[in-house]
């Protein structure tokens, strides 16, 4: 009954963490994008443009993004196991 306790708190531990990590991720992509389509308002007016400029931005963070639920999933793992 202890241990199924201590795992419910390491669970919800957890999974408060990666929340936070996931919704500060969210703030700061949609920071980006807002960021590249007003820099490419500024540049051009042109309606393509601003649907272009924040996909570079946003490939860099879901790359990272990847990378880190990567490790994220390892840690999980090896504190299973």
């Amino acid at each position: 009954m202890v241990l199924l306790l201590l795992l419910l708190i390491i669970y919800l531990f957890f999974f408060a963490i990666v929340s936070i990590f996931l919704f500060s991720l969210f703030f700061s992509v949609s920071s980006q994008i807002y960021r590249a389509r007003e820099g490419a308002m500024k540049l051009s007016p042109n309606f393509f443009l601003l649907f272009l400029a924040p996909l570079q931005p946003l490939s860099i963070e879901l790359r990272h993004l990847r990378l880190q639920i990567e490790s994220v999933g390892h840690v999980l793992y090896l504190l299973m196991t």
